[in-house]
C-alpha cells in the first residue's frame, strides 16, 4: 500500500542559467565551462563591460585605474553636484523674484530714513553700511551734558542707547602729540554709562596706557573678553617702524570688553582678531577696524558707534572735539 501525501514537492537543486542562451546547469562549474565552449567571446566583453562600470564615476563619468580610487571619489562628486543644483535652482528662483544678479549696475531708490543693506556678500571685500544721516556731535568729551545729549539723540531716533561703541581716547603720553590730550583721571571719569547700558565697548589703547585701558573697562562694569592688534605697514606693505620706549613698535592694540547679555550682538569664531593695514595721519586708526566690527557683530538699524576724539568715518554717528576739520 502506497501512503501519498498532498503536500508540494520542494526541488533544493540550485539550478545555474546561462544569460546567453538561457541554458540549466546544475553546478556553477557547469556554467563557467559552458561559458569557455560556447561563449567565450560574449563572457569576456561583458566582465570587461562589468569592470568600466565599477570604475567610472556615475556623476562626473571619469574613468579611473581602480575600483577603488573611484569609490573615494564618487561621493564627493555627487555631493558637488547636489550643490550646484541647489544654486541653479536658487538662481533660478531669483530671477523669477525680480532679484538682480551681478555683476551688473542698477539704479534704486530708497526712501527717506531708509538704507539699503546686501543679504549676502561673496567677497571679502566687506562694504560697510552707510547710514542715511550719521550725526557730528563736535565738543569736548569732559563735557556731561554732551554725552547726555548724545544719548537723548538716540533714545529719540533709535529708541534705544547706543550697543557697540568704539573709543579711541587721547591719551597723554610722554612724547609730543598734536592734538589735545586727557589726563588717566579724566579718561577714567568719562561717563561712558550714560551712552551704553549693554553692549560691546572696543576700546584702543597705546602701550604706555595697558594698565589704564584695563583700570576703564573695569571702572565702568565692562568684562574684557578679547584683546586685538593692528599690525601696521608702510606704503609697501612692510613693517612700519614706529617709536617705542625700548623697541620699534609696529602695532596698536586694542581691548573688547562687553557688559551685560550680548549673545544678540557677539558672532563667534567669525574674525581675526589681527588687522593688517597700511598706517595713515598721526592717530588715524585703519579703515579695516570698521570691517571687522560689521563681521564680527550682527549689526542692525538701531546700533551707532560712538568714536572719541581725532579721526572719525563720516558713516558712523561721532564725538570729539576735532571731528568736523578731520573730516572736511
Amino acid at each position: 500500500m502506497v501512503r501519498t501525501s498532498n503536500l508540494p514537492i520542494i526541488d533544493l537543486v540550485e539550478v545555474f542559467k546561462c544569460q546567453f542562451c538561457g541554458s540549466k546547469h546544475d553546478s556553477s562549474g557547469a556554467l563557467s565551462t559552458h561559458y569557455s565552449n560556447y561563449h567565450k567571446l560574449e563572457a569576456k566583453t561583458t566582465k570587461e563591460r562589468e569592470s568600466i562600470l565599477k570604475r567610472t564615476c556615475s556623476g562626473c563619468d571619469k574613468l579611473f585605474s581602480r575600483s577603488n580610487d573611484c569609490s573615494k571619489h564618487e561621493p564627493h562628486c555627487l555631493q558637488r553636484q547636489q550643490k550646484t543644483k541647489a544654486i541653479q535652482k536658487k538662481k533660478q528662483n531669483d530671477s523669477k523674484q525680480g532679484f538682480i544678479q551681478g555683476p551688473c549696475m542698477a539704479l534704486v531708490e530708497v526712501f527717506k530714513d531708509h538704507e539699503l543693506l546686501p543679504l549676502q556678500r561673496k567677497t571679502r571685500n566687506l562694504h560697510r553700511k552707510k547710514l542715511t544721516d550719521p550725526v557730528v556731535f563736535d565738543g569736548d568729551v569732559r563735557d556731561l551734558e554732551m554725552w547726555q545729549q548724545i544719548a537723548a539723540d538716540a533714545i529719540e531716533r533709535y529708541k534705544e542707547l547706543y550697543q557697540v561703541v568704539l573709543m579711541d581716547p587721547a591719551y597723554r603720553i610722554k612724547q609730543s602729540v598734536p592734538y589735545p590730550t586727557l589726563s588717566d583721571q579724566e579718561i577714567l571719569a568719562l561717563p561712558i554709562e550714560v551712552v551704553q547700558e549693554r553692549g560691546i565697548l572696543i576700546l584702543w589703547f597705546v602701550n604706555q596706557k595697558k594698565d589704564l585701558a584695563r583700570e576703564f573697562l573695569r571702572v565702568h562694569g565692562y568684562d574684557e573678553v578679547e584683546k586685538g592688534e593692528w599690525v601696521k605697514l608702510t606704503a609697501n606693505l612692510k613693517l612700519h617702524k614706529g617709536s617705542g620706549m625700548n623697541a620699534a613698535h609696529n602695532n596698536e592694540s586694542f581691548l573688547i570688553g562687553k557688559k551685560g547679555k550680548v549673545s544678540d550682538i557677539m558672532r563667534y569664531h567669525v574674525t581675526d582678531n589681527v588687522l593688517f593695514a597700511k598706517t595713515g595721519k598721526h592717530s588715524q586708526k585703519p579703515e579695516c577696524i570698521y570691517d571687522f566690527i560689521h563681521q564680527w557683530l550682527q549689526i542692525a538699524l538701531t546700533w551707532r558707534f560712538l568714536l572719541n576724539p581725532i579721526m572719525s568715518d563720516q558713516a558712523f554717528t561721532s564725538f570729539g572735539n576735532q571731528l568736523r576739520a578731520a573730516m572736511n
